[in-house]
């Protein structure tokens, strides 16, 4: 018996091993697909400044980082003070400037190297290299504050959703960036989830939560199956378990192709996957096999969900999804929601031990000597 136990053991792990493999190989794929997407217009402008450097241009480079570590609800390239430096940099760009470079440094990977940094190369010209990087370097410092953001707690996110749930005000989005994904959250807590389900918030959906044990007893249950639902069955620091009863509303094996915004055009991996209505609220959830960031309405679609007819959307996203949700949802209809997480924008939820500091806004009286590095 012992011995047949260990042997059933071992092919459960050997299961569950080549599951997570399959998993991180589909991530991968994905992951390096819109790599090459994002790329292709770097490369081309990188290939044609070293045709220029073999040609006998020679280059000067200026470099400023400075002591700013923005949250990552600040850096939208559409508007905001983020935007600003970008337009600013690419006002800038005029010969003898090849290229201007600002880029924000992933504050939650804790390394030195994090924080806002400007990267300005001219064409055989220091002096106007330099000029450029400080004019931007200044314009950023001079902006700082604007990278102090407010983020509903999961109490205000709520009566947002109640607001919009009672035709009170327009239909919302609701951006969960502290389980997001595509910085290197879990897809799987369940604060809001359980507050709006509590609060009987009607006609909200939610995408995406990343549970397989879930999504697999939905596809062993069947469409319009009634089951217990259990999310988080184990548990974990950010990954609390919730249960109730739930109807399979639909099932899918997770692949669509994009249609909108980043993901257009490109193939969407969910794995297994199923939308849930949650007894007593009504509330619908995506449950997926697959940790994706949901920037594609075919997240929600492919599910027979109606977006257009939701009164409150929640994404496990923190900027991705604007271009591809924009159809249905304005800036003034988005709210960025903070609870417990991997990737909170509250600088102030983690202890950092790698980060250069004195850095603002976590150290609000840091000072810049202006200096090039």
């Amino acid at each position: 018996v012992t011995e047949a136990n260990g042997l059933r053991e071992a092919e459960i792990l050997k299961a569950q091993g080549d599951r997570e493999a399959q998993i991180l190989r589909a991530q991968g794929l994905r992951e390096a697909a819109f790599l090459e997407a994002e790329a292709r217009e770097r490369a081309a402008e990188a290939a044609d400044m070293l045709r220029r450097i073999i040609g006998g241009v020679r280059t000067a480079k200026a470099f400023v980082r400075l002591p700013i570590a923005p949250p990552g609800v600040t850096m939208l390239t559409a508007e905001g003070p983020f935007a600003d430096l970008v337009n600013l940099g690419q006002r800038l760009s005029k010969p003898p400037i090849l290229n201007v470079s600002v880029t924000g440094g992933f504050i939650l990977t804790d390394v030195p190297k994090s924080g806002l940094t400007v990267n300005v190369t001219a064409a055989g010209n220091q002096a106007v290299a330099d000029r450029v990087a400080r004019e931007i370097a200044r314009a950023a410092w001079a902006d700082r504050h604007r990278y102090i953001w407010k983020l509903l707690s999961v109490d205000e996110a709520v009566g947002v959703a109640a607001d919009a749930g009672a035709g009170k005000t327009k239909p919302v989005i609701l951006a969960e960036v502290s389980d997001n994904p595509g910085g290197g959250g879990r897809g799987n807590t369940t604060w809001l989830l359980s507050a709006l389900h509590e609060a009987r918030v009607p006609g909200v959906v939610i995408g995406l939560f990343t549970d397989v044990p879930l999504a697999e007893d939905c596809h062993k249950a069947g469409e319009s199956a009634a089951i217990h639902a259990v999310f988080n069955r184990t548990e974990g620091e950010f990954a609390k378990r919730f249960e109730c009863g739930a109807k399979v509303l639909r099932l899918s094996d997770g692949n669509d192709i994009g249609r909108r915004g980043r993901d257009a055009g490109r193939e969407i991996v969910l794995g297994r996957s199923a939308l849930l209505e949650l007894e007593g609220s009504g509330l619908r959830i995506v449950v997926t096999s697959l940790r994706e960031q949901p920037a594609d309405p075919r997240v929600l679609e492919m599910f027979g969900v109606d977006i257009a007819a939701a009164k409150c959307v929640v994404l496990k996203s923190r900027g991705h999804f604007r271009a591809g949700f924009d159809e249905f949802f304005g800036p003034d209809q988005i709210h960025e929601v903070n609870a417990p997480g991997l990737t909170s924008n509250v600088l102030t939820d983690f202890n950092y031990k790698g980060l250069r500091r004195p850095i603002f806004p976590l150290d609000p009286d840091t000072t810049w000597s202006q200096d090039l590095n």
